[in-house]
């Protein structure tokens, strides 16, 4: 028996509707998958024309490694899909990373997950399809928690950071010490920031309307490109 739900975003486009209609049946029409979720933006109901679509896709331990092994596949009979890669660069193996034209380019992300494992998340997703009811009640054993190092973790890092930058400043390699600013903003001040703020530390993303001070102080520090504002990029970083 399948249970269905009536969780579709109601702030999804035309195309990205299209998109989580098509995954849902074909998951529904395997049995070896048990449920697809929604995270991110689409799990909070907050879509635009530009966000791309989050699934988490359940599957019987018994068959996760060879569903694996086909997931390329699995993504080919959801639309025309223009090229993927793995996950690996982020962390997660699992993922696998789709652009479709349908007819307009969707990013479409798709994580492969055994079913007992679905409960480790860093967010809350929205469940959109399920067999016999049996993953929303995976997701309600463990709270959701968004990965974030230490403080002292931060501490120990940035300053190395930061001098590196300063030793490329001052040798003429002004470029890589533009490339040192953007990450240390990405990596150190704007988790930090959102965090103090009360948001995920998800790096950047949406930094402008969730912490729109520390924002333009990191928008000043990155519109350089002579010696001294990149210095005074590194002191206002500092």
């Amino acid at each position: 028996m399948s249970v269905t739900t009536q969780n579709l975003p109601s702030s999804a486009n035309q195309q990205q509707r299209k998109v989580i209609n098509a995954v849902i049946a074909r998951a529904a029409a395997d049995p070896r998958f048990m449920g697809v979720s929604l995270s991110g933006s689409g799990a909070e109901d907050n879509l635009d024309d530009y966000s791309d679509l989050d699934f988490i896709l359940a599957i019987h331990p018994d068959h996760f490694d060879a569903v694996m092994q086909e997931r390329t596949h699995f993504a080919e009979q959801i639309g025309t899909l223009l090229t993927n890669l793995t996950g690996e660069h982020v962390g997660e193996p699992r993922l696998l990373i789709c652009l479709f034209a349908v007819p307009q380019l969707l990013h479409v992300d798709m994580k492969f997950v055994s079913l007992p494992d679905v409960s480790q998340r860093v967010d809350t997703p929205v469940v959109l399809w399920e067999r016999k009811e049996n993953l929303l009640s995976q997701y309600y054993q463990n709270d959701a928690h968004y990965p974030l190092p230490s403080l002292q973790w931060f501490e120990d890092r940035f300053w190395v950071w930061l001098h590196y930058g300063a030793t490329k400043l001052v040798r003429g390699e002004h470029l890589e010490c533009h490339a040192l600013i953007g990450f240390v903003g990405e990596t150190v001040i704007g988790p930090l920031a959102k965090v103090n703020s009360g948001f995920e530390a998800n790096g950047l993303r949406r930094l402008e309307t969730q912490v729109p001070d520390v924002a333009a102080t990191l928008s000043t520090s990155l519109h350089c490109s002579d010696a001294k504002s990149l210095g005074d990029g590194l002191y206002q970083s500092a």
